[in-house]
């Protein structure tokens, strides 16, 4: 019940859920100002850094070059998304891609925790 967008079941599901993938934010090349001008709607400060109800969040670093074959990037889920006109499952444009498959630890690159009473947390005190 505390997942993002199951209150309505499988048909309200993200897109990327929809797919059966993870959502992961694509930061590359990302203009904060210029993105919210474009898509105003969008609710990534939502979760940037965390999501004030959670206090917390850990955010992890994918290696492109390790996921590219399971990694759907944010402008080609948004190509998939119009051309399935799969309008009913929210995405939000560009800044979401997906990661389709089984994730290992071995595509991190890094990982750190970020909470509302300490701040960035080192990778080496999470465990990862």
């Amino acid at each position: 019940m505390e997942r993002w967008a199951t209150a309505e079941g499988p048909s309200g599901f993200s897109y990327v859920r929809k797919l059966g993938g993870i959502s992961v934010f694509d930061f590359e090349g990302f203009a904060p100002d210029k993105y919210d001008q474009r898509y105003p709607l969008s609710s990534w400060r939502e979760f940037v850094p965390y999501r004030d109800a959670w206090g917390c969040a850990v955010w992890i670093e994918l290696n492109r070059v390790k996921i590219k074959n399971l990694f759907i990037s944010g402008q080609d889920l948004v190509a998939r998304w119009k051309r399935e006109g799969a309008y009913k499952h929210r995405l939000m444009p560009i800044i979401e891609a997906a990661y389709v498959g089984e994730l290992s630890k071995d595509a991190f690159d890094d990982a750190f925790l970020v909470k509302a009473d300490v701040g960035l947390v080192s990778n080496a005190l999470i465990g990862i």
